[in-house]
């Protein structure tokens, strides 16, 4: 009977036990070999936050002790972090499901552990001074305070992919603006601020600048020594013994010059009745010499592309035709014109009824390189002689001459402003 009795208690804790307990251990293999840290999260019996300490490990496998789950914790999540590439893997773990083997690929590897975002003045490019920033994609929505000491804003444990960023900013004006968070990205993200907006540098007055009332007591206290204390204007360098040193010096040496010359002895003698060993002076070899070859510079060939010159202007294709600030236009077509951004000097005719302009590569003016430029940023038409711009709901909006516009009408000499870029619209 008593045999009986312990069989069925060992069949009672076989059965129990897995249930109640997580296992303790685990195995992690990553990737590849490099330096990775890893840590737990999870919420404790008063539903409060918890972190475990980082631990490093530097081999593709490596055994990891579990937080120990029992009943009392439903679930903790893995935190992974490739240190080097600042990416990281989050996998979860339940407390009813025993883990052995976790292993971790290259495409589990998704969230970016920090990201930094700074907000600038797109007049003066610099960090503003107060606002709220929000990052938000499927999965993930943070937000958080801009203000003057910390004008860089860091979002942790981002996940990859696309996601909408809003500032808000002023009295109730906003911004939104469209990034592509990728593994790569380890610099920091500027968004710029087209409107007029207050940076830290308006706060914080000029380092050169003295205040007046510095002034008026520098001159209260001219010729006036209100100094307890006596001051020591003496040197602490006695000038006039050191020039006396130097000029002994120099004696001494032209008098021992002038003993060695009389007597013929020249300094590499004396070293060699000294027993240095001095190497002699060996001639130059001049046939060992290459000869320099002089480089002849065809005065018809442009140094920069290579093409022939016009021999009656010396221009040649890669010489920019700029149009006169007045307004003319090349051979009576409408034109835009850039005068700031990064295609400046470029000309772009007008020769359709519509033209559009945008980041992406399909429209007829292509703002590659203007990440503030929406990719259907705005359209020109041409009605009649009568041309019409209009927004295409850009994020950063489209403006004439300085005001932010939805349709409008343009005139020779008109300004517009799209993304970083302005063109002067000549007809």
């Amino acid at each position: 009977m008593h045999s009986l009795r312990i069989l069925f208690i060992s069949i009672l804790l076989c059965i129990a036990v897995p249930g109640v307990f997580a296992a303790s251990t685990a195995v992690l293999t990553v990737p590849e070999e490099g330096y990775y840290q890893y840590w737990f999260k999870y919420k404790d019996i008063n539903n409060k936050e918890t972190y475990t300490i980082p631990q490093t490990i530097s081999n593709k496998k490596a055994t990891i002790d579990l937080p120990l789950l029992k009943d009392k914790v439903a679930e903790s999540k893995l935190y992974v972090l490739n240190a080097n590439k600042n990416i990281e893997a989050i996998y979860p773990i339940k407390a009813n499901t025993p883990v052995a083997n976790i292993d971790l690929k290259d495409a589990d590897f998704r969230y970016l552990r920090k990201l930094s975002v700074v907000i600038v003045s797109l007049d003066n490019n610099n960090p503003i001074a107060a606002g709220i920033i929000t990052l938000q994609s499927n999965n993930y929505k943070a937000a958080k305070i801009i203000n003057a000491s910390l004008p860089t804003i860091e979002f942790e444990d981002v996940p990859t992919g696309d996601a909408k960023v809003t500032v808000y900013y002023g009295d109730n004006k906003s911004t939104t603006q469209d990034i592509n968070i990728s593994p790569s990205l380890i610099a920091n993200i500027k968004i710029p601020i087209i409107e007029k907006v207050e940076t830290i540098n308006d706060l914080n007055p000029s380092l050169n600048k003295v205040s007046p009332d510095v002034n008026k007591d520098n001159e209260a206290n001219d010729g006036k020594n209100n100094s307890t204390t006596p001051v020591n204007t003496k040197s602490p360098i006695d000038y006039g013994n050191a020039l006396l040193g130097i000029i002994l010096f120099g004696a001494l040496i032209y008098v021992v010059y002038r003993l060695m010359k009389n007597k013929g002895a020249t300094i590499k003698s004396v070293l060699k009745q000294a027993g240095i060993d001095v190497p002699e002076d060996k001639p130059e070899d001049s046939s060992s010499k290459p000869e320099l070859q002089k480089q002849v510079i065809d005065p018809s060939i442009c140094p920069f592309c290579g093409g022939k010159k016009d021999l009656a202007t010396g221009a040649c294709t890669c010489t920019v035709k700029w149009s006169p600030s007045s307004g003319s236009t090349q051979d009576g077509v409408p034109q835009l014109v850039v005068t700031f951004g990064a295609n400046v000097g470029t000309i772009y005719p007008i020769s359709s009824d519509v033209i559009t302009i945008g980041r992406d590569e399909s429209n007829t003016v292509a703002l590659i390189s203007d990440t503030t430029s929406s990719r259907k940023h705005a359209k020109i038409t041409n009605a009649n002689g009568e041309f019409t711009i209009s927004d295409e709901g850009s994020s950063n909006g489209t403006f004439v001459n300085g005001i932010k516009i939805t349709n409008t009408q343009l005139n020779s000499g008109d300004e517009i402003q799209i993304g970083n870029t302005r063109f002067r619209f000549d007809a």
